[in-house]
């Protein structure tokens, strides 16, 4: 017996996905906008997203790393969204590799 419906469950990942990612978001930037308010000097950080997702974007993203460190006065760093390309396997070695480059961020 059918139901005469299906459900796309890609569709409905995605969308689970996005809420979790626009919920989380969310509380962080409640619970940072509480301590801005509790405090007298400004909350200084930097997000970054989506970000490798490819070989060149593994150079950049340690270019930009390097000049994060550089020139940035944050007091910490979020880093929202994927790490590889939606068609790559997620393999333990990607986000070693990702978690090593995120390590050399001073904050």
């Amino acid at each position: 017996m059918t139901l005469g419906w299906k459900i796309n469950y890609t569709h409905w990942l995605r969308n689970s996905r996005y809420r979790l990612k626009k919920t989380i978001i969310l509380i962080t930037l409640g619970l940072i906008s509480v301590v801005i308010m509790n405090c007298s000097d400004p909350l200084v950080f930097s997000v970054m997203g989506d970000t490798p997702r490819s070989d060149e974007e593994k150079i950049i993203l340690q270019e930009q790393i390097s000049m994060h460190n550089k020139l940035s006065q944050s007091q910490f760093l979020f880093h929202l969204g994927d790490i590889k390309s939606g068609e790559s396997p997620c393999t333990e070695n990607n986000y070693e590799l990702v978690a090593d480059y995120l390590k050399q961020v001073t904050v």
